[in-house]
C-alpha cells in the first residue's frame, strides 16, 4: 500500500509539472516544489469551485461590464461563474452566498478585469433569495 502511494504522489508531480503547474528548485541539499503563476491560479479557481464553505447571514453579488472587445474574457467569466454554482440574478449581475471572497478578488486581480467586475456584500437580496432561516 505504502508503494502504490509513493508512485501515485510520484505520478501526480510528475503531471503537475508537465503541465507547469510545478517548478522544482534546489536549495542546498534539498529539493523543494514551488506553485508556478499559472498553478497558483489554478489553485485560485479550484479554491472557488470546490468551496462548501455557505455563508447564514450574507452575500455577494458580483457585478460586471465586461467591453464587447474583450468578448472571450466575459465568456469564461460567465462560465465559470455558473460552474462555481452562483446563481444568476439579471444581466451580468451573479449571487452566491459561498465564502469566495478572497480567491475571487485575488483571480479578478490577476486577470487584471478589476475595472470591470465588482463585488458587493449584501445581508439579503429581496425577492429572490431570503436570509437563511437561523
Amino acid at each position: 500500500e505504502d508503494a502504490k502511494e509513493r508512485k501515485y504522489l510520484r505520478d501526480e508531480l510528475r503531471r503537475l509539472k508537465n503541465q507547469r503547474f510545478l517548478k522544482e528548485r534546489k536549495r542546498g541539499e534539498r529539493l523543494e516544489l514551488c506553485l508556478t503563476e499559472k498553478g497558483r491560479k489554478a489553485a485560485l479557481r479550484h479554491q472557488i469551485l470546490n468551496c462548501d464553505t455557505i455563508l447564514k447571514d450574507k452575500f455577494y453579488v458580483v457585478v460586471f461590464d465586461i467591453p464587447e472587445r474583450e468578448r472571450s474574457t466575459r465568456d469564461f467569466f460567465r462560465k465559470f461563474l455558473k460552474e462555481a454554482g452562483f446563481v444568476y440574478l439579471q444581466q451580468s449581475v451573479w449571487v452566491t452566498q459561498k465564502e469566495i471572497l478572497n480567491s475571487l478578488t485575488e483571480l479578478i486581480s490577476d486577470a487584471k478585469a478589476e475595472k470591470w467586475i465588482k463585488i458587493i456584500t449584501a445581508s439579503a437580496i429581496s425577492n429572490f433569495l431570503s436570509k437563511p432561516e437561523q
